[in-house]
């Protein structure tokens, strides 16, 4: 028998300098988009009826009524109890989920304040702009949060931007937690 006569080799790759710089900024970038957060289409979502349907329904209506059947009354009511569509831009007519989605939203702010604040400390603030300052309700200074956010916020000085944006309190990582195993990794 032989006994083991062969030496080891190793490799190595080294990523260029441009390559590593380049990945270096796309991540950066990355991490500056994610802060925008969901925004929320204000557009129609469904096309209104047009003036041909319209005088369709209209006629049916006019119809039934001509002959004794209880008709719809009001517009509305032939519409199916739809409210009036919003114009549009080129004098499109729809109806949109916008109004629905805000009162969502501003229902959960006023009945889960902490939670709102949680959501939200990720990402700008929608209306100035300005950065996140801090996890679950530390937001940036001129917003309002929820009453303690500012105590909140100073509890995680010592966590680095991105354990910040993430959402990783310095309690978390007091306990050995890591944005991995927030993610579910």
């Amino acid at each position: 028998m032989s006994g083991g006569k062969g030496g080891s080799q190793t490799s190595k790759v080294e990523v260029p300098k441009y390559i590593e710089d380049a990945a270096k900024a796309n991540l950066a970038r990355a991490d500056e988009i994610a802060q925008i957060g969901y925004t929320p289409y204000y557009g129609p979502d469904v096309a209104a009826f047009t003036p041909m349907q319209q005088a369709s329904f209209q006629n049916t209506a006019d119809t039934a009524n001509a002959f004794g059947m209880g008709a719809p009354a009001s517009q509305q009511d032939i519409y199916g109890g739809m409210g009036a569509p919003t114009t549009y831009a080129g004098g499109v007519q729809g109806y949109s989920s916008a109004p629905i989605y805000e009162q969502s939203v501003s229902k959960l702010q006023r009945k889960r304040p902490g939670q709102y604040d949680a959501i939200r400390a990720p990402f700008i603030d929608p209306v100035t702009g300005a950065k996140p300052a801090a996890p679950f309700g530390g937001r940036s200074k001129g917003s309002k949060g929820s009453k303690g956010s500012a105590k909140r916020a100073n509890t995680s000085s010592t966590l680095t931007d991105r354990e910040r944006r993430a959402g990783l309190t310095k309690q978390m990582k007091s306990q050995g937690m890591s944005i991995g195993d927030m993610m579910g990794r």
